[in-house]
């Protein structure tokens, strides 16, 4: 073999051999995980001065030990990785997103968004965090965030107020989520895979969404009552029956509207478990 076909051979090994280097880089350059953006609010023009700038204002700046001694939450109590500052937003318009924003507080004290989730039903005018914690022990951390002031933002009389809450589990290592509240049509028909993001054409109703006395308590949400270890949600007097924007239950008709509605978590989502008339045997065992 002459030294010419020699050289060619060495060459073409060469060029193969960097064309596998290249390769397996560009392969790891995918599995690389997203630059998280770094929040910087110096450059932001005031016409773009919107509630989520003023949000991210807050929790990075004029209010900044506040968010952090009082909304910093471990997603994954195993993964310290996963402590983040969370904040919500009202949409500037009914129909707009809002938005709920978590941020790492790097070394350097600055803050990345490590993650934000956008929605048209978080719209509300006053939104605040409930908790977060693993409700149905599955192994994630829901996130619990209610607004005064429910899908009509009124009151049926002058003594009560309407609540309205969604339970969003989150996932930290794929950073997705799933909205766990029961959602209908007009005709109390479910809404199967609800998209939190989207918009609906037509109306779609969250199930959990309640009255209470203006000045009462907030209720606790969450209970156990069939002691197995796993809360059920409780929602007392619903609103949506209430304010007739679903049917109302045959069975609670007789009975008045004062009633409680029960949801039981079934391993992958909530459930209607019980429908209880305040002057019931049944409401008297559940709540003694």
């Amino acid at each position: 073999m002459n030294k010419q076909k020699i050289k060619k051979r060495v060459i073409i090994l060469l060029i193969l051999i960097a064309v596998i280097i290249l390769g397996y880089a560009k392969r790891e350059e995918k599995l690389l995980p997203i630059r998280e953006e770094i929040v910087d609010l110096s450059n932001v023009p005031k016409e773009k001065r919107d509630n989520r700038y003023r949000l991210l204002k807050n929790m990075t700046e004029t209010e900044r030990d506040s968010y952090e001694k009082n909304q910093s939450y471990f997603l994954d109590d195993n993964d310290l990785s996963t402590k983040v500052i969370i904040g919500i937003y009202k949409a500037e318009d009914y129909g707009a997103n809002g938005g709920i924003i978590m941020l790492k507080k790097l070394s350097d004290g600055q803050f990345s968004i490590y993650w934000e989730i956008k929605s048209p039903f978080l719209w509300k005018p006053e939104l605040s965090i409930k908790e977060v914690r693993d409700i149905n022990n599955n192994g994630l951390k829901e996130l619990i965030i209610y607004s005064e002031g429910g899908v009509l933002y009124r009151n049926i009389e002058e003594e009560y107020n309407d609540r309205e809450f969604w339970v969003i589990s989150l996932n930290p290592k794929s950073k997705t989520y799933k909205v766990l509240n029961q959602i209908v049509d007009e005709e109390k028909n479910l809404v199967r895979d609800f998209d939190f993001s989207h918009k609906y054409p037509n109306k779609v109703w969250n199930r959990f969404y309640f009255l209470m006395k203006r000045y009462d308590e907030f209720p606790d949400l969450f209970q156990d009552k069939d002691n197995d270890g796993i809360p059920e949600i409780i929602l007392i007097n619903p609103a949506l029956e209430n304010f007739d924007l679903i049917p109302t239950s045959p069975d609670m008709i007789d009975k008045g509207r004062q009633y409680t509605q029960i949801y039981k978590w079934n391993g992958s989502e909530y459930s209607l478990w019980k429908e209880v008339a305040e002057s019931s045997p049944e409401f008297k065992e559940l709540f003694k």
